[in-house]
């Protein structure tokens, strides 16, 4: 191999373990428990019967024993608390030991893109978790943010955080209408341009796809 080959190639692979790690097993059990909750969560919701046999066939399909498999995905951005570092990953499935049960994209719900942030400075044995984006039950992180109805563009940051399971790219202000302030945007896993909105007086500045472009 070229030395200078060889340079880049442990440069790489020293990124690449760095990057990935506080992603202990530890996080990976407490991240795949918030998943799989969420899911059965939506499930609950949506089904017809609540009758006991059900939910517990539910439950034993979470397999609440394996393990979270993922592809770790970039994150091109960073989170405006400097002590918090972020870990974009595309789920794959569950490592069950012996097999690895794969997870079928069904529907637009389910993207199976996620966002997490972890407090990599924390003395604690438990380092705190962030759940940003994704099907999973997600955190408030509005107070980690400064907004400015005058500066519209600051708030493209949190849309690209907290819809990063649309893998954006492009971001742009457009215009503000009624209560709302609306973003032209590249979604990579649509593969298609969007529309997005926010409504920065919202309770959770709740930010929502309004047209396929």
């Amino acid at each position: 191999m070229h030395m200078n080959k060889l340079y880049l190639y442990v440069f790489l692979l020293i990124g690449s373990y760095a990057a990935n790690a506080q992603i202990t097993k530890d996080v990976r059990n407490r991240v795949n428990a918030n998943i799989q909750g969420y899911e059965l969560n939506e499930f609950l919701k949506d089904a017809d019967s609540y009758k006991t046999e059900i939910v517990v066939d539910k439950i034993n399909d979470l397999r609440l024993d394996c393990s979270l498999s993922y592809q770790s995905l970039p994150v091109e951005f960073k989170y405006p608390n400097p002590r918090i570092q972020l870990f974009g990953f595309k789920k794959q499935g569950l490592n069950c030991g012996e097999y690895i049960l794969s997870k079928t994209v069904y529907d637009a719900r389910d993207l199976n893109i996620y966002l997490i942030g972890i407090d990599t400075t924390s003395t604690k044995d438990i380092k705190p978790i962030i759940y940003i984006s994704g099907q999973m039950f997600l955190d408030n992180i509005d107070g980690d943010f400064e907004f400015d109805l005058n500066n519209p563009n600051g708030f493209a940051d949190y849309i690209a955080l907290k819809r990063y399971d649309l893998q954006i790219e492009q971001l742009e202000f457009q215009y503000k209408k009624s209560r709302k302030l609306y973003f032209k945007a590249y979604s990579k896993f649509y593969s298609q341009n969007l529309i997005l909105s926010i409504e920065p007086n919202s309770k959770e500045h709740e930010i929502r796809i309004e047209k396929w472009l």
